[in-house]
Parts: C-alpha cells; sequence; structure tokens
C-alpha cells in the first residue's frame, strides 16, 4: 500500500510539475506574442513618421517652386499682391507672404484669407528676429532656409505654431531681395497628408497656360471653387500640393 501511494503521489507530482511547465510556456509564449506585436506596431509608426517627412519635405519643395513661380511672373510690387492672394487661397498651409528687398525693408505683403486675425493680437514686427535667422542661412546657403517653429498667439487662450521660410530672390542674375512665406504647422499635415492620400483621378484633366507654364488640375463637369480664377482668366492659378503641377 505504501508503496503504491508512493507510486500515486509521484505521479501527481510529475503532473503538477508538467502542468507548471505547460503554464510557464504559455506565459512566454503571450510575453514573446506581446512583445513582436509591439516591435511591429513601433515598425509601423517609425516607417509612417519616415514617410510623412517625406511627404511634408517634398510638398515644401513643391511650394518653394510655386514661390519661385509667383516671383517670375511679376517683376512688380503693385500686382504681386493679386498673385499671392491667389497662392495663399490654394495652399492653405501658407498663412502670410512677403516680398522683402536685400535690406530686409517690405516691399509687398499679403495674409490668407482663412486667418486674417493673424497679425491683430501681436503685430508682424514681434516675428523679426525668426524671419532674420531663416534669411541668414538663405545667405549661406544660397538655398531656402527655414526657422525654428515658433508659438503665435491668436488671442486669449488661443494661438498656432508658425514656421519662417526664407527664399533668396534673382532677377535676370541680380539679387532681387527675399520673399518670405510663413507656414502653419497643423495646415503643413493637414492639406499635405491630404495631398498624400489622394489620388489621380480619371476625370481629372490638366488646363495649362503657356505664360509661367503653370497646370491647373480640374474635375470634368465641376464648377470652378470660390476665389479661385478661370483658366482663361487674366492672372494664373495657383493650386494646393496635389492639384497643381509646374512644368
Amino acid at each position: 500500500m505504501k508503496r503504491l501511494s508512493g507510486r500515486m503521489a509521484l505521479r501527481w507530482l510529475l503532473w503538477g510539475l508538467t502542468c507548471l511547465l505547460v503554464l510557464a510556456l504559455l506565459a512566454v509564449m503571450v510575453f514573446l506574442v506581446r512583445e513582436y506585436e509591439e516591435n511591429q506596431n513601433l515598425v509601423r509608426l517609425e516607417q509612417s513618421a519616415a514617410s510623412m517627412g517625406m511627404d511634408v519635405r517634398s510638398g515644401l519643395t513643391r511650394s518653394v517652386q510655386n514661390l519661385m513661380a509667383l516671383h517670375s511672373l511679376t517683376s512688380s510690387p503693385s500686382n504681386w499682391p493679386t498673385l499671392a492672394a491667389d497662392l495663399l487661397a490654394a495652399q492653405r498651409e501658407l498663412v502670410h507672404l512677403e516680398w522683402r528687398d536685400a535690406r530686409m525693408r517690405p516691399q509687398a505683403t499679403r495674409t490668407t484669407p482663412f486667418l486674417p486675425q493673424l497679425y491683430r493680437y501681436r503685430p508682424r514686427s514681434d516675428s523679426q528676429a525668426d524671419v532674420a535667422q531663416a534669411c541668414l542661412n538663405a545667405n549661406r546657403l544660397s538655398a531656402p532656409a527655414y526657422s525654428p517653429s515658433y508659438f503665435w498667439p491668436l488671442g486669449p487662450g488661443q494661438g498656432i505654431e508658425l514656421l519662417e521660410m526664407c527664399l533668396p530672390l534673382s532677377r535676370d542674375g541680380q539679387p532681387d531681395g527675399y520673399l518670405i512665406a510663413t507656414y502653419s504647422l497643423a495646415g503643413l499635415l493637414t492639406e499635405l497628408m491630404q495631398a498624400r492620400s489622394g489620388g489621380a483621378n480619371p476625370d481629372d484633366e490638366w488646363n495649362c497656360r503657356p505664360a509661367g507654364a503653370l497646370c491647373r488640375r480640374s474635375r470634368r463637369g465641376a464648377t470652378s471653387r470660390p476665389g479661385s480664377r478661370a483658366s482663361g482668366g487674366r492672372h494664373p492659378a495657383f493650386l494646393g500640393p496635389g492639384e497643381w503641377l509646374l512644368r
């Protein structure tokens, strides 16, 4: 009897150890699966962040090309604000444009119609330090340069994050001042990500202008949106990141 009871106890002990081992293996498997899923999510997030960064950089490059086209289409500060208004209406990530001379004196300015109160709470001169830093880097690089982003208040408890871009201008091989573009960081992410999610549509068609080589994409049968100009208008239309083409 004692020998039988000893065998039963050993058997139950072995079964107990086996169950504990199985439970331990299951716990390790659950832990490893969770670690794998977390690593996969982290990889996807990193890939998405890198892709978004590339989209923002390419969008900014296209925006600079549009700004260069703006300068090439007008040589007088008198009609510059009209063309700048078209560009601001089409690219909502842009909130303010300035044409300054070589001594950084404003020649023409225009603020986005979507944020007319931008400089009511604080004057534009309060951002001069960021503009000067961007233009200093632009002169050093002979290329567009950006300032660090900064918070701009719109009123008590309200504000947006802005970014200055300075583009050195030239005409006929001679320096022609600077074009200062102020971007909204929230607008950059919103507009450029919308352009990224959109794609080519078979119902889209391009209307090109010989002057300035700017082309506009429009939907067949669709009417022009408010504030835009028809292809036969007096001034060329500047469009958003997913809608315009510069040749």
